[in-house]
């Protein structure tokens, strides 16, 4: 109950209670910001977007989707990456009780400098009377906020990458022209340091009907394995003998997230 007291000796007055509820969302805070992580992996604190009238008011009943979008354009990269930096995961969320929560955001390319830009665009409508006649509009809203800033590091070992494709074709006999280099990335294909590993190479798809594949200490089909060093396998000597056409090579390590592999397609004339 609100009393009122008069200075000048007049009556005093009182309000029994005033009843505030909250108004149209108005504005999106982030009550929770989005923390480092590493390139291909959920970011370990997701971000928590609430929604809040002109007021600052927690809207309860917002009935509204929050959605994600990843701010790229100044991020500095960490080491070489061919992909494009991307935001994967359930980018576009449902308002609940005031709150947009996000739980499984994924940034693949390692960089400092990422943010997030959260928007929430949604209609509503507005009542207005004139000359005693009531007309209802729709009014379109436009809400964001941009987060704080955050890193994507490169992660654990978990894949192999083809860094450089033999060429397309080759002659039968004579070593590949242009030998494959491998290198160890983790999920979002991002180049981490590692310990060294055996990577191998052979036939899984064979172009003729007995095609080998020989090289450096060969065994029957299957080159020996080539110790990566600065994250890289470097063959220098594989070569293919009978002619033939879609000859796929398979590279393949153990890494500590189990037996990963990649394949690359050859031609043989």
């Amino acid at each position: 109950m609100l009393t009122f007291q008069s200075l000048t000796g007049l009556k005093t007055g009182s309000i029994l209670w005033i009843q505030v509820s909250y108004g149209e969302p108005a504005q999106l805070s982030i009550s929770q910001q989005p923390s480092n992580s590493t390139g291909g992996t959920p970011l370990l604190f997701q971000p928590r977007i609430e929604v809040l009238d002109l007021g600052g008011a927690r809207v309860l009943n917002a009935s509204i989707l929050v959605c994600a979008a990843l701010v790229s354009e100044h991020a500095l990269k960490l080491g070489y990456n061919p992909m494009p930096a991307q935001i994967l995961g359930t980018t576009t969320v449902q308002v609940v009780r005031g709150f947009a929560s996000f739980t499984d955001l994924v940034v693949n390319v390692a960089a400092h400098g990422y943010y997030f830009n959260f928007t929430s665009i949604f209609t509503t409508a507005k009542t207005r009377t004139r000359s005693g006649s009531t007309m209802v509009s729709a009014h379109s809203n436009h809400l964001s906020s941009l987060s704080s800033s955050f890193s994507i590091l490169a992660g654990p070992p978990s894949a192999l990458f083809v860094v450089q494709q033999p060429l397309t074709w080759t002659f039968g006999g004579q070593a590949i022209l242009r030998q494959p280099s491998i290198a160890v990335t983790d999920a979002g294909g991002n180049p981490t340091s590692a310990c060294p590993f055996r990577v191998s190479a052979q036939i899984s798809v064979n172009g003729a009907v007995s095609g080998k594949l020989s090289g450096n200490n060969t065994a029957a089909s299957i080159a020996s394995a080539h110790t990566l060093a600065n994250e890289m396998a470097n063959f220098t000597d594989l070569s293919l003998d009978c002619t033939g056409a879609g000859y796929i090579l398979s590279f393949r390590a153990a890494l500590s997230a189990g037996t990963h592999s990649q394949s690359t397609t050859c031609n043989v004339v």
